[in-house]
């Protein structure tokens, strides 16, 4: 017999709010207990949340309890707006008195019949996992719900299959908003306690970002995270860590957990979850529908392989074939049921009827070369030099034919400009693209087996990304060490930036034998090592600058870029002919080689100089460095329109930049946007939603906005 549950606040038998008749106690969790009630005007029942964060040591000071509260009510009111159907509804939020005498902050929420996505998960421990279609299909609602809070600036930041309930109507996703709550109570960083390894309030280590541990910037792409553990999870039926192990050691480790990491063999999924657990939050998709288009991409390849379309792994001529790698089995008809699931839910029996009785796709001819046709020659002529001629020429039918020639007769260069010219239309159908990259992957083969460093590299960087194979490291480093040890600079490169992802000594070595070989990447690369002291004996400024100049000499836009910010931070001289003009002169250059973020510092620089042409073109340099994808530089072009400065003001304009940099999640653009939106400046006044951004933008760090917050009695009243 199950045991009841405490009722801290002897609620239950209580009339809540003059409205709630509170029933049973439903269960209890790290911050909150859940009550069954009923709420009697409108004679529905209601699932009671009333959270108990007032009895954490770090809530009780009266500033901690003033910003829970203030968040409390500010992420209730962000949830609430949410309409998904996937999301559980909120209805109500208050503080109140409580029988037992504490007062504490509750919400009444829809009442949901159904388990939690973790029972389900823990009466399958130990199976072997779900289908790819099969996972997409169950999870798919949930990348939705999520991906429409991400459109709307909400971020939940406590995903986790506990959080995720199965019901009779579908998956339904709870407690957006409350990791927020719990973390505007968390100390500021910068007061000495940031670097604790005592978990955030509201956070559940097992699926929690690197950055949460840290209190480093949250966002869309910690919830990616976290999505991509659950995804693993399911896929798996194995739980993404072992809770056994130091749970902050293993979310900022090398070797995230990955479906490979775990025993399954996720084809194409494997390297958009592997994106997904970067410990670099920029290295993720960008956010919940930025990762389902991609799992739905590769879901797709999958489809392919699993139809046989792709052409099995090329067998290396020194090693016997190895027997195909033991994964799920993935059913076609599945893979398009979930599709039809991602796209509106409906359809799937049609769709699956539809595959069970349509005719297999063509099978892949042999990944032979056929030579060409026979031409009628002179006694004198040279049929292979006539096949590489024709190989080196425009690119056509003609070209192609030579290549395959001239490849077919031993000329490893043949067989890769064959190999390329096969896979150059991106625009073919996705079938006959997997057809061509299997047979390019042949043909790179071929002229690795005949010493072409470029032949190897380009196998490597098929192994490495899937392309027309099924992704596989170890070839990856295999190939791309022969490609380096060839003389091909770039696979230098591309090996110890692998190296480097994962943890492996020699990283630093071999992006700096690229560099010496002329990849300005590898310089770049080596550059940012010596930075920041990561994989050298300590930081080297003065080293970090000479590889930047290296590769910005060479047109590279990103090192000219990092070198004029690395001038801007040496305050102590260390760095050769650092200085403020020098510095604007590389931000100029990079925006010539094309980086954006070169033409927003640029502009910054020239909007801080006296004299109205130099605020002018300013302007013209923030427009660059916005239309580039930059989000600065659509902040500098806000700010130019909102002020007047450089160009006439325009509030409308300002509000449009405005809310292109907040939607690249830069808090000062929101929490300015929140104030025109409450003044109704430039755009149609919703003081409510102005002040929320203003608030939130005051919790993600924007000083201004906390200040503006401050001195408004409106806000303030809210």
């Amino acid at each position: 017999m199950t045991a009841p549950v405490h009722d801290p606040y002897r609620l239950v038998g209580w009339l809540l709010d003059d409205k709630y008749r509170v029933d049973a106690v439903i269960g209890a969790g790290g911050f909150a207990v859940v009550y069954r009630a009923v709420d009697q005007r409108l004679e529905r029942t209601v699932a009671l949340k009333v959270l108990t964060a007032h009895v954490d040591p770090r809530l009780r000071d009266d500033d901690a309890r003033r910003r829970f509260l203030d968040s409390f009510e500010r992420e209730a009111k962000l949830a609430a707006s949410l309409s998904d159907r996937n999301i559980v509804q909120i209805f109500e939020w208050g503080e109140s008195e409580m029988p037992s005498g504490a007062r504490a902050p509750w919400m009444a929420l829809e009442w949901i019949e159904g388990t939690t996505l973790e029972a389900d998960l823990n009466a399958r421990r130990g199976g072997g996992g779900r289908g790819v279609a099969e996972t997409l299909k169950l999870l798919a609602p949930l990348l939705e719900a999520v991906a429409h809070a991400h459109e709307r600036h909400v971020v939940h930041r406590d995903l986790k299959p506990g959080n995720v309930m199965l019901t009779a109507r579908g998956l339904r996703l709870l407690d957006f908003g409350i990791a927020k709550m719990m973390e505007a109570a968390e100390p500021a960083a910068g007061s000495g306690n940031t670097r604790t390894r005592v978990p955030p309030l509201g956070l559940s280590p097992a699926y929690a970002a690197p950055e949460q541990f840290n209190y480093g910037r949250t966002g869309p792409w910690t919830d990616v995270y976290a999505l991509a553990l659950i995804v693993t999870e399911v896929l798996t039926d194995r739980a993404p860590y072992d809770p056994a192990r130091d749970q902050y050691e293993e979310a900022v480790a090398a070797l995230r957990p990955t479906p490979r990491k775990l025993g399954y063999d996720a084809g194409a999924l494997e390297a958009v979850l592997a994106r997904a657990v970067a410990i670099v939050p920029s290295e993720r998709p960008a956010d919940a529908r930025a990762l389902l288009d991609e799992l739905v991409a590769a879901a797709g390849g999958e489809r392919e392989r699993e139809r046989g379309s792709i052409a099995p792994a090329p067998v290396e001529p020194s090693r016997p074939p190895s027997p195909p790698a033991a994964r799920q089995p993935i059913a076609s008809a599945l893979v398009l049921a979930a599709a039809a699931v991602i796209a509106g839910g409906v359809g799937v029996g049609v769709w699956i009827q539809r595959m069970s009785s349509s005719a297999s796709e063509p099978a892949l001819p042999p990944a032979v070369v056929t030579p060409a046709a026979p031409r009628v020659e002179s006694p004198a002529a040279d049929p292979l030099a006539d096949a590489q001629r024709a190989c080196d020429g425009a690119a056509g039918p003609e070209r192609d034919r030579g290549c395959e020639a001239a490849c077919n007769g031993g000329a490893a260069k043949a067989c890769v400009a064959l190999a390329a010219s096969l896979t150059a239309d991106a625009k073919l159908p996705r079938a006959e693209r997997h057809r061509r990259a299997a047979r390019a992957v042949e043909l790179y083969q071929r002229a690795c087996d005949a010493a072409s460093a470029e032949g190897c590299f380009a196998l490597a960087l098929a192994w490495r990304d899937g392309t027309g194979v099924v992704a596989d490291p170890e070839r990856f480093i295999r190939f791309a060490q022969r490609a380096c040890d060839g003389g091909r600079a770039a696979a230098c490169t591309a090996l110890g930036s692998h190296y480097d992802e994962v943890h492996r000594s020699g990283a630093v070595d071999l992006l700096l034998k690229g560099c010496d070989g002329g990849d300005v990447a590898g310089c770049a690369a080596a550059a940012s090592h010596y930075r920041y002291g990561v994989g050298v004996p300590d930081v080297d400024r003065a080293r970090a600058a000479a590889l930047y100049r290296k590769a910005c000499d060479a047109r590279e836009g990103f090192s000219c870029w990092s070198l004029g910010r690395l001038f801007l931070e040496d305050e102590t001289g260390q760095i050769p002919g650092s200085s403020g003009g020098a510095a604007s002169g590389l931000f100029h250059d990079a925006c010539d080689y094309g980086e954006a973020r070169g033409c927003s510092a640029f502009g910054e620089a020239l909007a801080g100089s006296d004299g109205e042409q130099a605020k002018v073109d300013a302007v013209g340099f923030f427009r660059k460095g916005c239309d580039g994808g930059d989000r600065d530089g659509c902040l500098g072009l806000a700010g130019a329109y909102d002020h007047g400065r450089g160009v006439k003001t325009d509030a409308s304009k300002a509000v449009r930049y405005y809310r292109k940099a907040c939607a690249a999640n830069l808090p000062a653009a929101c929490g300015r946007l929140g104030v025109l939106l409450r003044d109704g400046t430039g755009v149609e006044q919703d003081a409510a939603l102005g002040c929320n951004m203003m608030k939130k933008a005051c919790d993600d760090g924007d000083r201004a906005s906390c200040e503006a917050v401050s001195h408004d009695a409106f806000c303030d009243l809210r």
